[in-house]
């Protein structure tokens, strides 16, 4: 069986041209590379297509299906990106009828039902982690059993309807899958080359804003810290990486059972390596950041949301202003670079609380962090503030996938309208370029 993994791009079908702004986030499609080797380990013949990243366009998709002819498309696509996956999953079919055209990710994970209702071109969408899903999808389309035995996924029956088959239990042993099939992406091209790799799945907080919860679960599931430290090896040995990024949501989520083992384990074998994470302020202490600056850690960005303590609770963000001070002062400190990062335009937004974010921001510069990322609300499918918006008081002004991406205003507060978080965007990100100090 041929399979095709196709990442979707987020805005245009990108050239060099454009990589060249600055406009992508090149880190490989390590999701894509989980799906291939659980493929190939069914004896599937696989590529990986990245037209978010790479010079690949639609006709390199068109002649691929027509001369290599697939029997599986599969196609992963954030909420932005979803327009042009189902571009992709429409030239599927108008070429080769007959291919599977198989969605994935966290957008049509939470809506599935209205994307098999609305797009014909779409047969089969996978719920939540995919990795046993798409074996067992794979074992299904190859005749060998029927798709309603197939837990996480959705389809239409044999009458055309839209059938959801029961979720899927999440995967608990995560050292039980391969590692991704890192050779059949053009490494060279990536900002961070083959140096990606995850370490846990979950998230026991609850923040409103996010939907890790809802899609990977409310437990913290870790690796091995041996098994992770193998990873990194290989990925020094085999592709030559002295930087590696952590691609979890919170790398320090477990330190004791996970971030210092991995670190004492980076040191005791003598791997020459640096690597960037994330974490939560309220996780980091001195001692933390000691073990990561020894280990190699140059990088750390901590999720800030806002400067107003009243949001952040409302948020259920689950830490303080002065948390956020400490962890920021830690880092710096200890010569890591910080990076944090803010959302406008959350539930209580107001021209007070957007006033109290700009110097709360401003004073964490002081405090050193190296750069500040500042975003517009996206109110994306799986967060609570999507799913209830008129409970935050929050209006959803845009219908649009294509333009939830975190620098359009799409929606208003109680008091702020869209217009003017606009303004105050343009007005903040200003002032942290221009280095504008607090008044």
């Amino acid at each position: 069986m041929k399979v095709l993994l196709v990442n979707s791009p987020q805005f245009e079908f990108h050239t060099a041209a454009g990589r060249a702004r600055g406009q992508l986030d090149l880190l490989p499609p390590l999701h894509l590379g989980y799906l291939a080797a659980v493929a190939e380990k069914r004896g599937a013949e696989c590529r990986i297509f990245d037209l978010g990243a790479l010079d690949i366009s639609l006709e390199t998709v068109t002649e691929t299906i027509t001369s290599w002819q697939p029997e599986i498309v599969g196609i992963s696509s954030t909420t932005l990106s979803f327009p042009n996956a189902l571009r992709i999953a429409q030239v599927v079919k108008q070429v080769r009828p007959q291919t599977f055209t198989i969605l994935g990710g966290c957008h049509v994970t939470f809506t599935a039902s209205k994307t098999l209702d609305t797009h014909k071109q779409v047969d089969i969408i996978v719920r939540g982690e995919g990795e046993e899903t798409f074996a067992e999808l794979l074992d299904c389309l190859d005749g060998r059993d029927g798709l309603a035995r197939v837990n996480g996924i959705s389809y239409r029956n044999s009458d055309g309807a839209v059938a959801h088959a029961p979720s899927r239990d999440f995967i608990q042993d995560l050292d039980s899958l391969p590692w991704p099939a890192r050779r059949l992406m053009q490494l060279e091209k990536y900002r961070g080359g083959a140096g990606a790799l995850f370490t846990s799945r979950g998230c026991p907080h609850a923040c409103a804003f996010c939907a890790a919860t809802a899609m990977s679960g409310r437990r913290y599931r870790s690796r091995s810290p041996q098994f992770v430290v193998d990873e990194i090896q290989h990925l020094v040995k085999q592709y030559g990486c002295r930087r590696v990024t952590f691609l979890d949501d919170t790398f320090t989520a477990l330190p004791t059972r996970l971030t210092i083992p991995v670190c004492r384990e980076i040191m005791r074998r003598g791997l020459d390596v640096s690597f960037g994470c994330e974490s939560r302020a309220d996780i980091i202490s001195p001692k933390l950041v000691d073990e990561l600056q020894r280990a190699g850690c140059i990088a750390i960005h901590f999720g800030v949301e806002s400067g107003s303590q009243e949001i952040l609770n409302r948020m259920r963000k689950g830490i303080t202003l002065d948390q956020v001070r400490n962890a920021v002062h830690w880092s710096a400190e200890a010569g890591l670079e910080v990076y944090c990062s803010v959302i406008l335009g959350l539930p209580g937004e107001t021209e007070a609380t957007a006033h109290q974010t700009r110097e709360f921001l401003l004073e964490l510069r002081e405090r050193g962090a190296k750069k500040i990322i500042v975003e517009l609300l996206g109110p994306f499918p799986g967060t609570d503030l999507y799913e209830h918006p008129e409970g935050h008081g929050l209006v959803i002004h845009e219908a649009d996938w294509g333009k939830f991406n975190t620098r359009l205003p799409i929606v208003s507060t109680a008091e702020l309208s869209r217009e003017r978080l606009r303004e105050l965007y343009v007005e903040l990100t200003f002032d942290l370029q221009m280095g504008i100090t607090r008044r």
